[in-house]
């Protein structure tokens, strides 16, 4: 698993080469730090700045429900599926989850000059930070066990459908 991990983790802005559901969540995850970063940076004019901010804020927020939406419609099944300990871990993913919510609400909710603007970003970002050392050092690993090649293919499809908008099939039935 460190190996695949490792390698979707060099492919920053990049598609994963591979069919492969871990993969597309560890570029998910390097595409929500490379925002975190620029919602943290504090370069250029006010004015660049403030339109930045919101502008990184606004992205991150976008991509992290798709990323959180994807994972509960494709991974968490898989995971309590798969694993004994699954829905254990999916409890403590849905408890961090309403908190990232929160904070998200307030950043699109405040203006980047506001007083509750930078806290907000602070607290999401040491969530979004957690979420993935949680997942890539951890889930990640026990899933790899847990999951053969063709299923793993498999979540990548749906994954990347789901984050598309569109409602892939989980195996052989509809979501519900």
């Amino acid at each position: 698993m460190r190996g695949q991990a490792e390698a979707a983790t060099t492919r920053i802005g990049t598609e994963p080469a591979v069919d492969d559901g871990l993969e597309v969540l560890c570029a998910d995850h390097r595409r929500l730090q490379e925002l975190l970063a620029e919602l943290g940076s504090d370069s250029g004019s006010r004015s660049a700045n403030v339109y930045g901010r919101r502008r990184a804020a606004d992205a991150l927020v976008a991509e992290l429900r798709a990323h959180l939406a994807a994972e509960d419609r494709c991974l968490h099944p898989m995971l309590g599926e798969l694993r004994s300990d699954g829905r254990a871990s999916i409890e403590r993913e849905t408890a961090d989850r309403e908190k990232m919510a929160d904070f998200m609400d307030t950043l699109l909710g405040a203006g980047p000059m506001e007083n509750t603007f930078a806290p907000a970003a602070a607290h999401l970002l040491g969530h979004v930070e957690r979420h993935i050392a949680r997942q890539e050092e951890t889930l990640f690993p026990l899933l790899f066990e847990s999951a053969g090649p063709d299923q793993l293919a498999a979540l990548g499809e749906q994954l990347r459908q789901a984050k598309a908008g569109t409602t892939p099939e989980l195996d052989g039935e509809p979501p519900g």
